[in-house]
Formats: C-alpha cells, structure tokens, sequence
C-alpha cells in the first residue's frame, strides 16, 4: 500500500512517522527547507519517555510521485484553495 502524507509540520510528520512502522510505503509531500531537511535527517518522533523512533519516508515535491492509495492532507486550512 503506498500512502503520502501532505504537509510534513507537526501533525502530518507525526502521521508520517507512526505510518512508517507498518509495512506501508509512506512518502510525504514537502518544499523547499523543510524538504531538505526530511531528506537529510528523516522524522524523528520523541515520546514522553525520552524514546525516539527515527523513519526516512520518501519526500515528494509538489506534483511529483506515483500515484497513491491513500493521502492523508494535513495542512492548514487557508493552503487549501
């Protein structure tokens, strides 16, 4: 199953790293730094306990990328027209 998560902020990285543990192909869509950055370092997800969970999920520039089963949009309200 390939599932893209939209918006790679707070929540959709979140989405991003708990998705990465299941046998689902997970990529995100971001730009510019924040896309970098995702390429160089991965998500890492710390838990209350000091826990980290480190994923490298594919990163997806606008408009590029195979089709998906799933896409889960988790922007902001005003970035969607």
């Amino acid at each position: 199953m390939r599932i893209c998560v939209a918006g790679a902020g707070a929540i959709g990285s979140y989405l991003a790293c708990k998705l990465s543990r299941t046998a689902a192909e997970v990529s995100v869509m971001a730009r510019g730094p924040r896309a970098a950055a995702i390429r160089a370092h991965g998500i890492t997800l710390t838990d209350h306990a000091g826990g980290e969970v480190l994923t490298r999920p594919a990163v997806i520039e606008t408009g590029d990328g195979a089709p998906q089963d799933w896409v889960f949009v988790c922007v902001k309200a005003y970035a969607v027209p």
